[in-house]
């Protein structure tokens, strides 16, 4: 006797995370005005980042328009353009879809409040956290790099704030920030270590690392959206994750105002639904089966993994004690394949 057919549906994560968001009051950093201080200089003052931020939205707005990777180019790079890359992807395939449709995530270079780097050397780093982005309910994180004298800064990475964040205060413009090495000590992790601790802590909730960090409604979705699929596919096989930091990107940090650090990472995923039982059925539905071209869904003759790209920024105090806080995160399906 055949079992019954599983549908499972992707996506469920990100649809939760939409819900919990909508209507959250995300509190901005202080800044704390310091007298000037001798050495190293900030990176641009206001009128050029503010010629800055306008240039990088208007080759968005470019890109966005005609849905083509390479006009964004000359403004994104590493994880930013990796992203919109599979947003566009992921927007032509579900297209067609009542249910699963999507949208590149909406972006705004609108800034609240601006962080920028002093250092003697390249690369000059600038964080921002925007105003919300029309159609949005949160603010966004953005981090933007200049790799070398002359060349253009460019959008390297971005997060939708999480709600309840505590986020915290930033030295002013005209002061700049210390950038922070990847293999930094004085933090209760290197952000190297941190992106490697929270990738632990989001594949196993009872990993030693969990305790590291406070409580997130991400990691809190993932973990629950994991259960549910599993159970939604144990008559026919198994489901499982795995999570590793993104060996193509070094994590970006810039010191707080107190001696911490705001750190961008990137993680990969992959999620594997496996058919295990003899004369089982298990179909792979959702925008899973959309991207992989299969309107009517995947047959899982063996397995269909999907793998996603996760950016998050953290907020990593100098005391040890104190855990680090998830500032916000995005994720993104980029790719399916199956056996």
């Amino acid at each position: 006797m055949r079992r019954r057919d599983r549908v499972l549906r992707a996506g469920a994560l990100a649809a939760a995370a939409a819900a919990v968001l909508a209507g959250c009051a995300i509190p901005l950093p202080e800044v704390e005005a310091d007298p000037p201080v001798e050495g190293p200089q900030p990176a641009l003052d206001e009128p050029r980042i503010e010629r800055v931020l306008d240039s990088v939205a208007a080759v968005l707005a470019e890109g966005d328009a005609a849905a083509d990777a390479a006009l964004l180019e000359p403004r994104l790079n590493g994880p930013a353009l990796e992203t919109r890359l599979a947003e566009y992807a992921l927007a032509q395939a579900t297209a067609g879809s009542e249910d699963e449709a999507t949208t590149p995530q909406q972006l705004t270079t609108e800034p609240q409040v601006v962080a920028v780097s002093q250092s003697e050397t390249w690369p000059k780093t600038i964080f921002v956290f925007t105003e919300i982005a029309e159609g949005m309910n949160t603010p966004l994180l953005i981090g933007l790099q200049q790799d070398e004298p002359r060349a253009d800064y460019r959008l390297f990475s971005w997060v939708r704030l999480l709600p309840e964040v505590t986020t915290p205060a930033t030295a002013v413009i005209a002061e700049g920030s210390p950038q922070v090495a990847p293999d930094a000590e004085g933090l209760r992790l290197s952000p190297v270590d941190t992106v490697a601790a929270y990738a632990s802590a989001l594949a196993d909730t009872e990993s030693e690392q969990v305790a590291t960090f406070t409580e997130d409604v991400f990691r809190t979705l993932v973990s629950d959206d994991r259960i549910a699929i599993a159970e939604s596919v144990e008559d026919a096989g198994e489901y499982s994750e795995a999570y590793a930091a993104d060996p193509d990107f070094v994590p970006v940090s810039l010191q707080t105002a107190d001696g911490g650090a705001i750190v961008f990472g990137a993680i990969g995923s992959t999620h594997t639904y496996e058919r295990t039982i003899d004369d089982s059925e298990m179909t792979v539905g959702g925008q899973i089966a959309l991207l992989a071209g299969e309107a009517e869904g995947i047959e899982v003759e063996e397995s269909v993994t999907a793998s996603y790209h996760l950016m998050v920024a953290f907020y990593v105090p100098a005391d040890p004690e104190t855990q680090i806080q998830v500032l916000g995160a995005e994720r993104v399906l980029q790719s399916v394949t199956t056996e």
